[in-house]
């Protein structure tokens, strides 16, 4: 518990310095640096206790689960989208959202994580989403399937290997209609792509100033501090 008050008094500490200042500085690396440690501390560390037992006695569900529920957390902070569970669109900020399907789907369809897994480059060089899997389909059935009923459906597994190679770039093995989700090594590459956000939201680039405003509304929002329109990231823009 300390060390979430500690987080949750250096980010009101640094918050008002931030306020419409996205030019990466001191500040802004100590704000980026709280997130940082919570992600490390809340999901990876743990998990990594796990996926070094190599035990294969069913915790691949557990670790699958937890990753599931960190996508979801990644999405919204990199869109700057606030879960509310009675959005109405005609009065709510268009940052509200009250279903986490369509966040959930475009991540898996736009996130470099999951190139040539849900989305790869067509011909053209340009992005093809859906191929060669269908994002709905692993949410439908390992995330929902995971979060809402324990297990896996239609022709998913989790699994791993004493072979598993860590730094493979491919996470997810497509037999027939068989898709074997290769968790150790999906553990490995969310990592990677956590730190991929971080070092986004350290780049000084004027292009990464909108990041960082999205990220200064989640942390609000993380930290339970109310919408307060004096702070330029809750405008709804």
């Amino acid at each position: 518990m300390t060390k979430v008050i500690d987080q949750s008094q250096e980010w009101a500490r640094l918050r008002p310095a931030l306020n419409n200042n996205y030019n990466y500085n001191g500040d802004w690396k100590n704000a980026i640096g709280i997130l940082d440690h919570r992600f490390v501390s809340h999901y990876f560390f743990p998990l990594d206790i796990l996926v070094n037992r190599k035990d294969h006695e069913g915790e691949g569900f557990t670790i699958a689960s937890v990753i599931c529920s960190f996508i979801e957390m990644l999405a919204a902070f990199e869109s700057g989208k606030i879960y509310n569970l009675k959005y109405k669109s005609k009065t709510d900020p268009s940052y509200h959202y009250n279903s986490s399907s369509k966040l959930y789907i475009e991540f898996l369809q736009t996130a470099p994580v999951f190139k040539d897994h849900f989305w790869q480059h067509d011909a053209n060089g340009q992005p093809e989403s859906d191929k060669p899997l269908a994002a709905s389909d692993f949410y439908e059935n390992v995330r929902c399937a995971l979060i809402h009923e324990g297990r896996t459906k239609n022709g998913w597994t989790i699994n791993a290997t004493k072979k598993d190679n860590m730094a493979d770039q491919t996470f997810i093995k497509i037999n027939g209609s068989k898709k074997s989700l290769m968790r150790s090594i999906w553990h490995r590459r969310m990592i990677d792509h956590l730190t991929y956000y971080i070092e986004r939201l350290k780049d000084p680039s004027p292009q990464k100033n909108d990041l960082r405003r999205l990220y200064a509304r989640k942390m609000d929002h993380l930290f339970e501090i109310p919408p307060d329109q004096t702070y330029q990231w809750w405008l709804d823009i």
